[in-house]
């Protein structure tokens, strides 16, 4: 009788010489983008509210490394507070295709007609041999006075005169100390209390 007999056998490709090209002078705005992109934006709405926050979604979708997309950088508002943008990818396992959400939220400080002036995401096209510049819409938007009409707090942001105010609420709430001196000095001192100053 015929015996099956087994044997290890080794294939082996031939190499695939490559050549890679470096990227000609980055212009300003580039973080690394290398593909075909695409930017879309969406304001949750137009009419709003001084010190209401409104989300801006920036989201860029495409082909190439998720990793080199950064998000578009927020232009001043001197009228709004702007935060950090949070990001949210998603990506199909069956396709080259990713996609990168930036989501800012706005907090008007002044009331009247504003604008929020377009975001540009700069990224290399493989296809041209050059960069791309993809650009948001710019949004108009209407802030109101909120009701009640009393004078807002503001932490952080990017309105100079809001900033830069300081209002006593009442007497039992103590400022922030971010002296750290100021600190040593209350705890060798028995029963001592900060300043207002």
């Amino acid at each position: 009788r015929l015996r099956m007999q087994s044997a290890a056998r080794m294939f082996k490709t031939d190499e695939i010489p490559v050549t890679v090209l470096p990227l000609p002078e980055q212009p300003e705005g580039f973080g690394g983008a290398v593909g075909k992109f695409r930017v879309d934006a969406k304001l949750a709405q137009n009419q709003l509210t001084q010190g209401t926050p409104v989300r801006l979604t920036v989201t860029i979708s495409g082909e190439g490394n998720p990793n080199t997309i950064t998000a578009p950088v927020m232009p001043e508002l001197p009228w709004a507070h702007v935060s950090e943008p949070e990001t949210e990818m998603r990506q199909q396992d069956d396709t080259a295709d990713v996609s990168k959400a930036f989501s800012y939220l706005i907090t008007p400080l002044e009331t009247g007609e504003h604008v929020i002036p377009p975001l540009t995401f700069v990224y290399f096209a493989p296809l041209i041999k050059n960069y791309k510049v993809e650009q948001t819409p710019e949004f108009p938007v209407t802030v109101s006075g909120a009701e009640g009409g009393g004078t807002l707090v503001a932490v952080g942001g990017s309105a100079t005169e809001q900033r830069s105010r300081i209002e006593v609420l009442e007497d039992t709430i103590l400022p922030v100390v971010t002296d750290a001196a100021a600190l040593d000095a209350v705890a060798r001192t028995r029963g001592g209390r900060l300043s207002t100053a």
